[in-house]
């Protein structure tokens, strides 16, 4: 590695409006795209892990005091641990999101028309600006519906509760 210089090694953007820069902005729309159909699909995968799962106590015959403890506590640790990942592959794209229109949106200076910050500015009017967070609740609703359960079981096999 040399020492020479610090001088950025950035490449440098193509110039304003021209058929390369319009043709890299459409490649990003794209990739955004891609990205929210990855989400999608993720999501889908953790809800159907979570929904297997729980649909496990559903074809038990017994109340949950008569449940092995064993497969409880597996059910139970398996259905935390799988909505821990979930909460954090949403948070990992909104994370990702956030950068990809942050991109887009410096992109979008040398338009004419700046699409995603006029969309920005309107929602943020209209005090909705960002609801995404609600979309990370159903992970964690589902690791506390997991951890009750345990905890419940637990009380019950140590005569907590009858």
């Amino acid at each position: 590695m040399s020492s020479t210089s610090n001088a950025s090694t950035s490449v440098p953007s193509p110039p304003a409006s021209s058929p390369q820069a319009i043709e890299q902005y459409k490649a990003k729309l794209t990739d955004l795209g891609n990205i929210g159909s990855r989400q999608a699909s993720t999501t889908t995968y953790y809800v159907s892990i979570v929904s297997a799962l729980v649909a496990v106590f559903a074809f038990k015959d017994r109340p949950l005091a008569d449940i092995d403890i064993t497969v409880l506590l597996t059910i139970c640790v398996a259905g935390c641990l799988v909505s821990c990942l979930w909460f954090f592959s949403l948070t990992f794209f909104r994370s990702l999101f956030r950068a990809k229109l942050e991109v887009l949106e410096e992109m979008e200076e040398t338009l004419p028309f700046q699409t995603f910050k006029r969309e920005f500015e309107s929602m943020k009017k209209s005090g909705n600006a960002s609801w995404l967070w609600i979309e990370r609740l159903v992970p964690a609703v589902f690791a506390l519906f997991f951890l009750s359960l345990l905890v419940a079981r637990l009380l019950s096999y140590f005569g907590c509760v009858r």
